[in-house]
């Protein structure tokens, strides 16, 4: 039988082990709780992002006068091949786009002032737009090539041009610019769009017109009265003739996103279907 004292012990002992053992319970449950609301808490800041990312909107800057790549069909609206690529390029990266026509030089000029995030229509790589912006990687085989009329002359390379008065697109630094400025020099014929380009040829006030293939090509469609030849001048090796989209260098995530979705689309020959809709 335990006397008075050893119980008092006893009781004494074992109520200090009690409120130890509250305490660190009550330490335990503050450290799990801690847990679960950090890991609550960064699941939460996740899930908005992804949010927030799947409900982004980006503005995208296009011609209306590069068929069949972006143009615009009878209401106004952006329609072509580079419309739906990239469509297809948002539905399955979860953003959305909205697009807004402008010239040429103007679609740059625009993700420079950040008033476009990106910027499509058949444009091609250079190293100096490499150097300024951030370019997708390829997704279109976009030679240039040059239209005459048959029944006038028989172009088939570069050379047979010399002397020969040669229309270009009037943009800086565009290739059909270049193109028409180093072979017919203050004789080149310049004009604002491919259409009109192509009509200095049919019309007989140049000999022939550089511009994109396809582009060409789309034209000569929509005009069989005229017997052209469309001579493309490049070849795949050149990296001048991958067709890219461009955005901000200050905006990688964006063109991550549009890399992962130009490689999905190849995955799924969803390319392939878009290409053989708008390009024979």
């Amino acid at each position: 039988m335990l006397s008075s004292e050893s119980w008092s012990i006893s009781k004494v002992q074992t109520l200090f082990f009690k409120r130890n053992l509250f305490m660190v319970l009550g330490a335990l449950s503050f450290i799990l709780t801690g847990c679960d609301d950090k890991q609550a808490a960064q699941t939460l800041d996740k899930s908005k992002a992804e949010s927030q990312s799947q409900g982004k909107i980006y503005k995208v800057a296009v011609t209306s006068t590069t068929p069949p790549f972006a143009f615009m069909d009878e209401k106004g609206t952006s329609i072509g091949m580079d419309i739906d690529i990239l469509n297809e390029i948002a539905k399955v990266e979860g953003f959305k786009v909205q697009y807004f026509s402008t010239s040429w030089d103007g679609m740059f000029e625009s993700i420079d002032k950040k008033d476009a995030d990106i910027a499509v229509s058949g444009i091609s790589y250079k190293d100096e737009r490499k150097a300024k912006y951030g370019l997708s990687n390829s997704y279109y085989f976009n030679p240039s090539a040059m239209v005459y009329l048959t029944d006038k002359n028989n172009y088939q390379t570069i050379a047979d041009l010399t002397g020969k008065k040669v229309a270009g697109r009037l943009s800086a630094n565009g290739k059909s610019f270049l193109y028409a400025k180093k072979i017919s020099g203050d004789q080149a014929v310049f004009d604002k769009t491919p259409y009109l380009i192509f009509r200095a040829v049919i019309k007989e006030n140049a000999d022939a017109a550089i511009y994109d293939q396809p582009v060409l090509r789309y034209i000569a469609k929509k005009f069989p009265q005229y017997k052209v030849n469309v001579v493309p001048l490049e070849k795949e090796d050149d990296p001048t003739t991958q067709t890219v989209i461009v955005t901000s260098k200050s905006n990688p995530e964006l063109l991550n996103k549009i890399n992962e979705g130009i490689q999905k689309l190849q995955q799924q020959n969803k390319l392939a279907e878009i290409e053989k809709k708008w390009i024979n």
